[in-house]
This record gives C-alpha cells, structure tokens and sequence, in this order.
C-alpha cells in the first residue's frame, strides 16, 4: 500500500509540473535594452518594457551644452537652466540612473539585450517571437 500510494503521488505531481503555467506558456516579462529608441511589437500576455541605454549620460551633455568657459558665469548658466527646467531634467536623470542600474544588476555586457522573467539575458535579438523562442529552446 505504501508503494501504491508514492507511485500515485509521483504521477500526480508529474501531471501537475506538466500543466503548471511556468512549464508551458510565455514568460511574464521581457526587459529589451537597446542603444536607441525601439519600440518592439507587443504582446498579448507578456509585460514588455524596452529601455534606451543610448540615452546614458545625455542629459549632462545637455546641460553642460553651450556653456560660457568662464567657470562664474557658466555656474549661473547651468543654475538658470535648472530652475527653469528641473521637473524636465529631474524625469531624464531618474530613467537614467534606473537604466544604468538595470544594466548593472542583470549584468548585462553589450547591447541589445532581453531579460526574461528578470533572471535570464539573452543576447543580440530584439523582436519578441525570437526572443521567446530562444527562451523556450535554452535550457534555463
């Protein structure tokens, strides 16, 4: 009786692996970061956010663009420009220091890049289907 009993509850977790959602279907989100701007073909059930890490440092190009070479008047320079655009730069700088620091914790080495579910990158593709097929193909 007791073997009986293992050998249902192996086959009921074996069907239950085989229709578990993570098994079978598509990753929850996709992370695609490229050096320009993209904007991929979305999907249905997948969250897919795409990141521009062409953009890193453009901002403190910006501001420090045509800028008097006298260090006194370029200082009021760039305060000017910052009481008169902060909410702009403020929203630039933090989508820039949140894509550094995506780069930096998924460890990412060159562009494009997709990370799946937050745990897996994978290299050189940017059109979702791919991206999901390379995913299904690997052994993750």
């Amino acid at each position: 009786m007791h073997v009986r009993c293992s050998v249902r509850m192996i086959l009921f977790l074996l069907g239950y692996v085989a229709n578990c959602s993570w098994a079978t279907d598509d990753p929850e989100r996709i992370r695609i970061f490229t050096d320009r701007e993209y904007s991929p073909t979305q999907h249905a059930t997948i969250d897919v956010r795409t990141y521009n890490a062409g953009s890193l440092g453009k901002t403190a190009q910006a501001l420090s663009a045509q800028l008097s070479p006298q260090p006194s008047i370029a200082l009021q320079q760039a305060q000017d420009k910052l009481a008169r655009h902060w909410p702009k730069i403020q929203a630039a700088l933090k989508t820039e220091i949140e894509i550094y620091a995506l780069l930096e914790r998924f460890g990412i080495v060159r562009l494009p890049a997709a990370v799946i579910n937050d745990s897996v990158v994978v290299y050189g593709l940017l059109d979702i289907d791919a991206i999901i097929t390379r995913w299904r193909s690997s052994s993750w």
